[in-house]
């Protein structure tokens, strides 16, 4: 769960370097994809327990 929230979020980093935004957008907006691709996974392994 945090390696693919940290590498959503590397990601997010290296993409603000390489279009130079002032504001980190793509270092939110990629960790918010990791959170939400990580709650995800959870719930569907939670589901597969059941």
């Amino acid at each position: 769960m945090a390696a693919i929230i940290l590498l959503f979020t590397w990601i997010g980093i290296q993409l603000d370097e390489m279009l130079a935004f002032q504001q980190p957008y793509m270092t939110a907006l990629f960790a918010l994809i990791g959170v939400f691709i990580s709650i995800w996974q959870v719930i569907q392994s939670l589901m597969k327990m059941k």
